[in-house]
């Protein structure tokens, strides 16, 4: 029941996360012209959901989306990305998106600082303890201010593994942005195929 648009991060998700942030408004602002939508739900997996953040923080998102909802996304970093560094690939081999999704770099660092879930936005943030990429998985989480949930599919449905890139996929997971989408509160359905 849902107008569907599917927006992929331009040069495979390589470059700067802030810039990519401007083609998903231009995006946004396409959609609610062609719709005649005031306001948008937007969902994003693992670096996705950065895009969206700094949308709705740094380019006037937050007044034209209702739902933001995030699958596995590192909104406070992700180890594999500082093990690059360890491993001696440099600084994420030269990948700008890598090394803003580092812990503690400064592209998250000024994302997170402040208000985490800015404006009158509905915030949901997914996460699976399965998850092998973004580690530990509770950096997919963000700070509450009454407009956030975060949910750990197995806390609902504890034999339930899904691992990063099946999280889009999972019908538990899409029982929940189904959920999401709706405002009501995240009860999993855990048999979903």
């Amino acid at each position: 029941g849902y107008d569907v648009t599917i927006f992929g991060l331009p040069g495979s998700g390589l470059g700067d996360i802030g810039t990519i942030s401007g083609n998903l408004a231009s995006k946004v602002a396409a959609v609610r012209a062609r719709t005649g939508a005031a306001r948008v739900d937007l969902i994003g997996h693992s670096q996705g959901g950065l895009v969206i953040r700094h949308f709705l923080k740094y380019r006037g998102g937050a007044s034209v989306v209702d739902s933001a909802i995030s699958l596995g996304a590192p909104h406070y970093g992700a180890a594999v990305a500082n093990l690059l560094t360890l491993l001696g690939l440099g600084t994420c081999a030269g990948v700008v998106a890598c090394r803003q999704m580092t812990i503690g770099s400064p592209f998250l660092a000024a994302l997170n600082a402040g208000d985490d879930t800015i404006g009158n936005v509905r915030y949901t943030n997914i996460a699976s303890v399965n998850d092998g990429i973004v580690q530990p998985f509770t950096t997919s989480f963000l700070n509450d201010d009454g407009n956030n949930t975060n949910v750990k599919v197995q806390k609902q449905c504890p034999l339930r593994s899904v691992g990063h890139v099946a999280l889009p996929y999972d019908g538990t997971v899409y029982s929940g942005i189904q959920d999401a989408l709706a405002h009501r509160a995240i009860t999993l359905n855990c048999f979903a195929l």
